[in-house]
């Protein structure tokens, strides 16, 4: 199973990205332009997605975008009816070309002195950009508006795909039809790989290679949505596809096979372009964003960092256990909040609570029962009380054992409900079955609908100083769950010290966990402030020295309404009860886990978290309670409603 992606989101188009390209590789490094509806054609940075400039001058959408390999000049096709190109080092307007409709394509030759634009009026245009006054050559043929034109053959030739379900490839001397390609369904996209002289074109659910001087068909794949946009390798290792379903699919070119699909747009993917060095593909989608991927995942490119076992920073580590003490002690004498901002900060609470069963009788209906309870966790008469019943208040997750996961997802799936399913694994509690069984849980977990594994550490290898091999385990584990979330519990009442702690917390930030915890709440010593201190800080460092945000979870000891509800007279919090699941690996969380019922105790660990991480560490996708019971003292609390 491929490791989950951690795609780099670029922002700044408020509407859909409908169009990709690359420059080739310059000595400043390739470049990326994009298309949107919102009439602002972009230039970034191709390999980190850093902005550079926006080429201002369209009075509406833009449909197409490319830069010449140089990236010195970019070329744009709009709905107000004209192509534009531009100075792509100043920004500058160089010439608008009116045309008779909307422009939906531009391609310019090698040498950049001309230009192919096409649309809907179905004409075919050639500009040379050295005589702007000239008139274009003009080439019809086709019968609705087309979609998209490239050069091909030293440009030689030109391939152009239509609504009219053609593809035609035209000589440039003769301006007449080589080859007509027909289809049962309009072409999406048309991508042409010159070294190799492939044409990648996808319709309908299908993705086509044609030889691209003969267009006799090479092979074709099948996907499972309707296809916007196909990209093969430069190499031809890979294709990667976009469509309706939201989601990317990645395929093995040579044998057809599906090597990976992750979701991680919010909307219909438009179009998929792979850069110039084959290192990473962009992305553009319905949801106005455009993302980048790396082709190999965890490798070090890019902004992309893989972070390595550092041991000698794990032998480095020392713990002050008077300061943490002094510290701990600090935090529980804080004075409690009230009125409405201790209902706002309980709701906050709730909100990152993960409801848990893991009892030896756990059947269907209790799973059902604790679904519909993470679904409304506190009582309707409460929630209008305080004027919240329509912000969409749930539990963060539901937790269970790997064999009722399906009835997990099945009853939220019934109550059409996003709520995450976590699953307890590798050996829960003691994590002392065969490494290969605790593989294989975690797998048929997932394989299941699992979208969070809590796995538990081998502590033997802690206990022993076996950094590397622990590192190892866990890597391992953070693999086979694939896409979904990992969470990593260290079983601290076992770890023996603070420093065993804290190095274990490091070794499993490195190795991939989105979330640190503290316990399965079956050791004797749980999530104690202390303990919580400790991990905290070892978060904070690993975030300061690498930029990963690893979140926590703290289990055990935390029962009372009480104990969660000390905090230095402060405002309520901003409140954003949602939860979105596609948490990026950049995004890693923490976990306190156990035995907290107490609505005080909840908001002493919102403080803690608050004031040890930032503000920004108080939300479900990096913070999270172990806490069934905490639910039951929370409505108990005289709480006036949140402003």
């Amino acid at each position: 199973m491929a490791m989950r992606q951690t795609p780099l989101t670029c922002s700044g188009h408020t509407r859909p990205v409908v169009d990709l390209a690359f420059s080739g590789i310059t000595p400043y490094g390739y470049f990326l332009i994009s298309a949107c509806k919102d009439g602002k054609p972009m230039l970034r940075q191709g390999d980190t997605g850093d902005w550079i400039g926006t080429f201002l001058g369209h009075k509406g959408a833009v449909w197409g975008a490319t830069l010449n390999n140089e990236a010195t000049k970019a070329a744009t096709a709009a709905a107000d009816f004209t192509a534009k190109v531009w100075d792509a080092v100043t920004g500058d307007e160089l010439l608008t070309l009116a045309h008779k409709h909307i422009v939906k394509s531009v391609n310019f030759t090698q040498d950049s002195n001309y230009l192919l634009t096409g649309g809907h009026d179905k004409v075919l245009r050639i500009y040379d950009l050295n005589k702007p006054e000239a008139e274009p050559q003009e080439i019809s043929g086709h019968t609705s508006a087309i979609k998209k034109a490239l050069w091909c053959n030293n440009d030689k030739q030109i391939l152009s795909a239509a609504d009219d379900k053609t593809v035609r490839l035209w000589d440039r001397s003769s301006m007449e039809v080589v080859k007509t390609l027909p289809f049962d369904a309009s072409v999406s996209s048309m991508e042409y790989i010159p070294d190799g002289e492939v044409l990648v074109l996808s319709y309908g659910k299908t993705v086509a290679f044609y030889n691209a001087l003969s267009l006799e068909l090479i092979k074709t794949v099948d996907v499972p949505t309707s296809v916007h946009s196909a990209s093969l390798h430069p190499e031809k290792d890979f294709f990667v596809v976009g469509g309706d379903d939201f989601k990317l699919y990645k395929y093995d070119y040579s044998t057809k096979e599906e090597l990976e699909s992750y979701k991680g747009h919010f909307g219909p993917v438009h179009c998929v372009r792979f850069s110039p060095d084959g290192e990473l593909y962009a992305s553009g989608s319905e949801d106005g964003t455009l993302r980048l991927w790396q082709t190999a995942v965890g490798k070090t490119y890019g902004l992309w960092k893989c972070v390595l076992p550092d041991l000698a920073w794990v032998s480095r580590v020392r713990v002050n256990q008077p300061a943490v003490l002094r510290r701990a002690q600090q935090v529980q004498t804080r004075r409690a909040v009230k009125k409405e901002w201790q209902a706002a900060w309980l709701l906050k609470a709730v909100t990152c609570i993960d409801l848990t069963t893991l009892s030896g009788d756990d059947t269907p209906s209790n799973v059902r029962r604790l679904c519909f309870k993470a679904k409304h966790p506190i009582r309707d008469d409460l929630m209008e009380s305080m004027g919240m019943q329509d912000k969409g208040i749930t539990s963060a997750a539901v937790c269970v054992y790997p064999s009722r996961v399906c009835d997990a997802v099945k009853a939220l799936k019934a109550a059409k409900c996003n709520i995450p399913v976590a699953s307890v694994a590798t050996g829960f509690p003691a994590g002392q079955t065969l490494l290969k069984t605790r593989l294989e849980e975690v797998r048929l977990a997932v394989e299941d609908g699992a979208s969070e594994i809590d796995i538990v550490i081998n502590r033997t290898l802690a206990l022993t100083a076996q950094w590397e091999a622990l590192y190892d385990e866990i890597r391992q584990f953070r693999e086979a769950c694939g896409e979904a979330h990992m969470k990593t519990i260290l079983a601290v009442g076992e770890l023996g010290s603070f420093s065993n702690i804290y190095k274990a917390s490091l070794v499993a930030m490195m190795a991939g966990s989105d979330f640190i915890k503290t316990s399965t709440g079956k050791e004797g010593v749980n999530a104690t402030f202390p303990v919580a201190i400790v991990m905290v800080r070892a978060i904070r460092e690993y975030f300061w020295k690498t930029g990963v945000k690893v979140g926590f979870k703290p289990a055990g000891g935390i029962c009372s309404v009480k104990d969660s509800l000390a905090w230095p007279g402060c405002p309520s919090p901003s409140f954003s009860p949602s939860f979105t699941p596609s948490l990026p690996l950049s995004q890693v969380g923490f976990k306190p886990a156990g035995g907290i019922s107490s609505a005080k105790d909840s908001l002493l660990w919102l403080s803690l978290i608050k004031e040890e991480l930032g503000e920004e560490w108080l939300s479900p996708a990096l913070f999270r309670l172990g806490a069934s019971s905490l639910l039951s003292d929370i409505e108990r609390q005289p709480c006036s409603a949140p402003e």
